[in-house]
């Protein structure tokens, strides 16, 4: 009998990923030059999924003129897509990078994980973010790299409370700055209660708070409420 090492094997047609199993198929098999007859052999390890590379066998059947095995190697190519990336969700800043909820499709599949892999910049400021997805390398797809923005409100702001003691017929101030945000701005001071405590309206430099008590001893004790606002802040709201 005749062995069937140095066989030449043919393969039926190449293989894409379809998310199913898929069987590569023998066309021919020539050993010694001579066409072997298919019932003369059994093809195993032709069966895969994935993209990749595999390795099938022919082997020769104990009733045939040939003995032993012979082997090729196939592939099943990635699938060349447009994948549709969705970022979902809605975001406000946190002082902390952001990683927003997204999902990759190729028309109604979803890609897994292997499949692709993201990064995320821009992602800490208010502002939009940017999602990257690349192909993996070991992955079952090809396809450029998707960008997606994604924005990033402003978080709203609890107010700050300062407590100021001042003497009747004195001026007071108040260092503000590190009340504010970056990029924030104080706005004119509104008095919600005891504007009789005041001599003149308190008024903002900067981020100063200024005002003068007036010169009555009988306001011992009293209190003046005043709001102050802050505008313009780069990651909140104004407050």
């Amino acid at each position: 009998n005749a062995g069937m090492n140095g066989a030449v094997i043919t393969l039926g047609q190449g293989l894409t990923y379809n998310g199913t199993g898929q069987t590569q198929t023998v066309t021919g098999v020539r050993g010694n030059g001579l066409l072997l007859d298919p019932a003369d052999y059994s093809v195993t390890g032709n069966k895969g999924t994935n993209a990749g590379q595999y390795t099938l066998t022919v082997t020769a059947r104990d009733n045939s003129d040939y003995t032993g095995t012979a082997a090729k190697s196939f592939t099943i190519a990635k699938k060349a897509i447009i994948p549709f990336v969705c970022v979902t969700g809605t975001y406000s800043y946190t002082g902390s990078a952001i990683t927003p909820s997204y999902y990759v499709k190729d028309g109604s599949a979803y890609l897994a994980l292997s499949d692709y892999s993201v990064t995320v910049t821009d992602n800490i400021n208010a502002g939009q973010g940017l999602i990257t997805v690349k192909a993996a390398e070991g992955g079952n797809y090809s396809f450029s790299d998707v960008k997606r923005y994604f924005d990033i409100g402003k978080a709203l702001h609890g107010d700050e409370q300062v407590s100021l003691d001042v003497k009747s017929g004195t001026g007071g101030y108040g260092e503000l700055k590190r009340y504010m945000e970056a990029g924030g701005s104080l706005g004119d001071p509104v008095v919600i209660s005891g504007q009789d405590v005041f001599d003149e309206m308190p008024s903002v430099n900067g981020t100063v708070l200024s005002f003068t008590v007036r010169n009555d001893n009988s306001l011992a004790g009293s209190e003046a409420v005043m709001k102050i606002p802050v505008n313009g802040a780069d990651n909140y709201l104004p407050y």
